[in-house]
């Protein structure tokens, strides 16, 4: 077991197995061994196996709250939420102040859409972390999500009443002001989200909108290319900078955006048709053609399509 657990802190999972199947071998009785190889299966990505460990290891000892959390998360990566959050729910009846179970079960009822459940138990959670912000700006999206902003508003401001440098505050006040068009107001809220973390893709993506609506084409094109140095594969952005590249006329660099969008996703007929008309003005109109036709073939009714096929052909 201690050799084992030693390998485990030294990242050499596939030692610990080993190590830990010899004293399953030896004590099948025994729930720790189970528990230990399922977290080192989980850190292989093994979810399965590492879930049949945890259950293996409940079954012979039902009182350890680790190892529910354990198969909760296991579950999480195996998108069986329901599982996930009776696991979690099992740890908060024996630690009713386990923030980190609360917090997991409150993000599967997201991903459930069972927005009601969701806020009850963020209400619980503020009751027990008052001085949290992060509840807060969760009980904010809860809101958001059911169509209220302006309950979610009460939210955010606060969450940033108790942490003013709460950055998920600012980015989801952001949004609401991008939403109700305050662009200036959006981009000075984009600004202290980045001042606290300026590695985040998605807040130069918000901030070059806010900035594109402002008509700073120039910012909005360098926040794009920002964000895409941090995520390189960010969709989003390659998306909306081959919009804007195509815009200002920079049209070949434009088609990689877009050859890049349409690698993800090939049935994206949005960036088909706008790859069609930068492929026309750049001259490879048979490139242009195949585009423009498969639009085509999608959306038969599509007229202005066919006066663009027609230019293409002339």
């Amino acid at each position: 077991m201690l050799m084992g657990r030693n390998a485990l802190y030294y990242e050499d999972y596939v030692l610990s197995i080993q190590r830990f199947n010899m004293v399953i071998n030896a004590k099948p009785y025994l729930s720790e061994p189970y528990f230990f190889r399922g977290l080192a299966k989980f850190y292989l990505e093994d979810f399965n196996g590492a879930e049949q460990d945890c259950a293996e290891s409940i079954e012979r000892n039902p009182y350890v709250s680790s190892t529910y959390q354990l198969r909760g998360l296991c579950r999480v990566n195996l998108k069986n939420y329901d599982g996930a959050i009776a696991d979690y729910r099992r740890v908060i009846a024996m630690e009713p102040k386990n923030s980190a179970s609360w917090h997991n079960m409150v993000l599967c009822y997201f991903e459930l859409k069972e927005y009601a459940a969701a806020d009850s138990a963020l209400d619980q959670m503020i009751r027990y972390w008052p001085r949290e912000a992060e509840n807060l700006t969760m009980k904010a999206q809860v809101a958001i999500q059911q169509g209220d902003t302006v309950r979610g508003l009460v939210f955010v401001d606060s969450a940033l009443v108790v942490d003013a440098f709460d950055a998920q505050a600012w980015t989801m006040r952001s949004m609401i002001s991008l939403n109700k068009g305050l662009y200036e107001q959006a981009e000075d809220e984009i600004n202290k989200a980045i001042l606290q973390r300026p590695r985040v893709a998605g807040n130069y993506i918000n901030r070059a909108l806010a900035r594109f609506h402002q008509n700073n084409l120039r910012g909005a094109m360098e926040d794009y290319d920002h964000a895409l140095e941090i995520e390189p594969r960010n969709y989003l952005g390659h998306f909306n900078r081959g919009l804007l590249r195509a815009q200002v006329g920079d049209d070949n660099r434009a088609i990689e955006d877009f050859d890049f969008v349409l690698g993800i996703e090939p049935d994206n007929m949005i960036a088909l048709f706008n790859r069609a008309l930068l492929l026309d003005q750049t001259g490879d109109y048979r490139a242009a053609l195949r585009d423009i036709t498969t639009v085509l073939d999608s959306f038969p009714d599509f007229l202005v399509g066919y006066q663009q096929r027609a230019a293409i052909r002339r």
